[in-house]
């Protein structure tokens, strides 16, 4: 595909999640997970999910809350 798309990720207290949308701001995927006492393994883990999902496609911005 080779698109651009823009990943949204919000790190709470309980959860982690994100959002990935295209060039026309549509929603692609999106996930909820919950963190269970550790917020860096699951935001790896969740990353490592998209990218395995979406090889080709290149991640143009990014915002993160938390």
């Amino acid at each position: 595909m080779n698109k651009d798309l823009v990943l949204g990720i919000d790190i709470g207290s309980v959860s982690v999640k994100t959002a990935l949308l295209d060039a026309r701001k549509s929603l692609i995927t999106d996930s909820y997970v919950r963190i269970n006492g550790d917020p860096v393994r699951t935001l790896r883990d969740e990353l490592t999910k998209l990218f395995q999902r979406f090889p080709e496609e290149r991640i143009a911005a990014a915002g993160i809350t938390g």
